[in-house]
């Protein structure tokens, strides 16, 4: 499957073509593509990759860039729920109520560090509660979609 992601360099620095966009969920085989010129701070790229699943199933798609030599940096891409193939076992629906429980307890313990964080880390843990809030709504769309009670 095609895809296509746009990133912006929200950063002081260039990205060079080395820089690429990478994965962070496993079980989905995904082109880690280099950006192949350079983008200036405040700039947007589309980053054009292929996603192949291993099976039918269902899997989670996230990224973020990653710097030569240095890893993973900046903010993660909205959690995307890939089904592929006919989706009709029973496990389907157990496996996203699990993901769903899992995930809200994540949720409730960033809102129960939030209220006793310095306020240095705020910013950064509201951070973390909108993106699972994102990653929540995902999950939701997902059961809709397979018709799970």
């Amino acid at each position: 499957q095609q895809a296509s992601v746009t990133m912006r360099n929200t950063s002081a620095v260039a990205w060079t073509p080395g820089y690429k966009l990478h994965s962070v969920f496993p079980g989905l085989f995904v082109d880690e593509v280099s950006i192949g010129e350079t983008v200036l701070p405040g700039e947007e790229v589309t980053i054009n990759f292929l996603i192949t699943a291993v099976s039918s199933g269902i899997y989670h798609f996230q990224a973020r860039m990653e710097a030569p030599f240095c890893g993973g940096f900046g903010d993660l891409t909205p959690l995307r729920i890939i089904t592929v193939g006919d989706i009709t076992d029973p496990e389907a629906c157990a496996d996203i109520e699990n993901t769903l429980a899992a995930t809200r307890n994540l949720l409730k313990f960033y809102q129960e560090w939030l209220q006793s964080a310095a306020p240095s880390q705020k910013p950064g843990i509201i951070f973390l509660i909108q993106q699972t809030n994102g990653q929540i709504a995902a999950l939701l769309a997902q059961k809709q979609q397979l018709g799970c009670p």
